[in-house]
């Protein structure tokens, strides 16, 4: 799998590379935040996620 599903936190999504996919074993798995302001215009206004851009 290339990433672990995205976990939602205070201020964003984070999204976990496995080993291997973007840096070597030793550099342990790799996390991206993608922060909600980020994501704004891209959520639906009348779906579920709109609570966390409160």
């Amino acid at each position: 799998m290339l990433y672990q599903y995205p976990r939602n936190v205070v201020g964003g999504f984070v999204i976990t590379f496995d080993e291997y996919q973007v840096a070597p074993y030793a550099a342990d798995p790799q996390t991206v935040t993608v922060p909600y302001s980020e994501l704004k215009p891209l959520i639906n206004q009348q779906g579920p996620l709109v609570v966390a851009l409160r």
